[in-house]
C-alpha cells in the first residue's frame, strides 16, 4: 500500500510541474517598452505644463492603477529630472 501511495504522489508532482507557469517572473518578467515610452511621455508633458507630475492623472489617462504606475515610475526611474 506504501508503494501506491508513493507512486501516486510522485505523479501528481510530474503533473503539477508539467503543467504551463501563468504568473510571476516566467510571465512577465520583459519591460513593456511602449507603456514605460507613453507614461514618460505624459510626465514630460505634465513638466512642461504645470512643473510638477501628478501620477494619479497619469493613471487616469492610461486607464491603469495609481499603485501599478508609482510602481512602473519607481521600478525604471521615470521621474529623474533632466
Amino acid at each position: 500500500m506504501a508503494i501506491v501511495s508513493t507512486l501516486h504522489r510522485y505523479e501528481c508532482t510530474h503533473r503539477y510541474e508539467s503543467l504551463p507557469v501563468n504568473f510571476g517572473p516566467e510571465k512577465g518578467y520583459r519591460r513593456n517598452k511602449e507603456q514605460c515610452s507613453s507614461i514618460k511621455q505624459l510626465i514630460d508633458m505634465q513638466r512642461l505644463e504645470t512643473g510638477k507630475v501628478n501620477l494619479s492623472e497619469v493613471a487616469r489617462t492610461l486607464g491603469l492603477s495609481r499603485q501599478r504606475i508609482h510602481k512602473i515610475v519607481s521600478t525604471y526611474g521615470l521621474l529623474v529630472k533632466k
